[in-house]
């Protein structure tokens, strides 16, 4: 079969598992669905194949599907009609999902994993103290007089601010080299992020360039941007708080979705309203809280199916919240 045809098909298996997702097929669409997936033997291996991917992606922590679903833009009908691409056809897919394995196994083996929605307090050494966040993979190596962490997936909080031994961070984007500092990192699908609490600094390939108290650094693989932060929006996330300052309602959802397994879809209707608030955040309790909260104050029905683990957020003229 053509590859173009495979795609095709593929497309369609993801756009079915969209409309499952929303709710129970009435017996129209469930004949039709029927007649598509007896239609050949590439039809039922697609709806095999993407089952199997999305429940995958629903299972490892979320920054590490990210990669997979980022470039899909906001929308989860795109996201998944790229699941779609991915799963059979073209020689380069097996290849693109082998790396992305690749990549889940070495984070699932780091040293430290936390689930969505939790957080985990160590001790590096009596000079150092970490808060990983959620959903989250790290590496705590301590290597002679040197420690070296390697922060594969989410978020983390390092206190080195007694320490008198030099330590480094390595992220996907990059290696950090901190001087008595108390520091956060996070990844991103396509670069790092860096903010600084107290201490300093700098990236191993910009050694005299030093990010201080206040200051933050996103940087990429020799690309790197230096800039102010807001040090309590920035650390919110360590009193399990999410802090919005007309922050786009799709990019809340996607933060709030780190601390939840499964998905929350924003319509694109509503994607682009700027909403502010102290939300909480941290467990998937929590970020109910934090949708009770939109809905009482915004026209949005949130649905919540498949025991939480599908939330679609959809525009209504009136407020609504429930458990579907």
């Amino acid at each position: 079969m053509p590859d173009t045809r495979v795609q095709t098909i593929n497309e369609e298996a993801a756009e079915w598992l969209v409309r499952m997702a929303e709710g129970p097929l009435t017996s129209t669409e469930q004949a039709t669905w029927q007649q598509w997936h007896d239609r050949s033997a590439h039809h039922a291996e697609a709806w095999s194949r993407a089952e199997t991917v999305l429940h995958k992606l629903v299972q490892v922590p979320k920054p590490l599907a990210l990669p997979i679903l980022h470039d899909a833009g906001r929308s989860r009908r795109a996201a998944l009609a790229r699941i779609g691409k991915l799963m059979l056809g073209a020689a380069a897919v097996p290849l693109a999902w082998q790396a992305w394995q690749s990549n889940v196994r070495r984070a699932l083996q780091a040293d430290q994993c936390t689930a969505s929605g939790e957080q985990r307090t160590l001790r590096l050494t009596n000079d150092v103290q970490i808060l990983l966040n959620t959903a989250s993979a790290l590496d705590t190596p301590v290597q002679g007089e040197k420690s070296l962490l390697r922060l594969y997936a989410g978020e983390v909080l390092v206190d080195a601010q007694q320490s008198p031994q030099p330590l480094s961070l390595a992220s996907p984007h990059g290696i950090l080299e901190a001087h008595a500092a108390r520091f956060a990192v996070r990844v991103w699908p396509h670069y790092s992020q860096l903010v600084v609490v107290s201490g300093s600094l700098s990236l191993e390939t910009q050694p005299n360039t030093r990010i201080r108290a206040g200051e933050q650094l996103r940087f990429s693989n020799g690309r790197f941007e230096h800039s102010r932060t807001d040090l309590d929006a920035a650390l919110a996330w360590t009193h399990g708080l999410l802090l919005a300052d007309q922050m786009r309602l799709d990019d809340l959802a996607a933060e709030l979705a780190r601390y939840r397994k499964g998905v929350i879809d924003c319509d694109p209707h509503i994607a682009a309203l700027h909403v502010s608030g102290t939300f909480p955040v941290g467990s998937a309790a929590a970020t109910e809280r934090s949708f009770a909260m939109l809905a009482d104050i915004h026209p949005i029905e949130i649905n919540l199916r498949a025991a939480g683990l599908w939330v679609t957020w959809r525009a209504l003229p009136e407020n609504n919240f429930r458990h579907a």
